[in-house]
């Protein structure tokens, strides 16, 4: 049997974003609407610190689907790779602002 999908989504407020989103409500619409058992805020996701962020929770709370929700797909791609995870990217700078 498949293991059940567990969504852990991640905003990133750096690059200008916490400033021009609500934040708090991505997180909360992340939760509700996309079902994400976990969804989390970071001040820079791309650094090493919201990078090890994502893999403590892949790592201890068996997140297996990661939702990133930050600047460009194009951006930072290096930074983001997980082993055994599905990862979908959200291009809040490009797409939404």
């Amino acid at each position: 049997m498949a293991d059940e999908m567990k969504i852990g989504a991640y905003i990133c407020n750096g690059c200008g974003l916490g400033e021009r989103l609500d934040s708090k409500q991505l997180e909360m619409t992340a939760t509700r609407d996309g079902k994400a058992a976990l969804c989390k805020q970071h001040d820079f996701l791309c650094s090493e610190a919201g990078v090890k962020m994502i893999q403590d929770d892949i790592d201890s709370e068996g997140v297996n689907h990661v939702v990133i929700a930050a600047c460009s797909r194009r951006a930072k791609t290096e930074a983001f790779n997980f082993d055994n995870v599905a990862l979908s990217r959200a291009n809040l700078r490009e797409g939404v602002m």
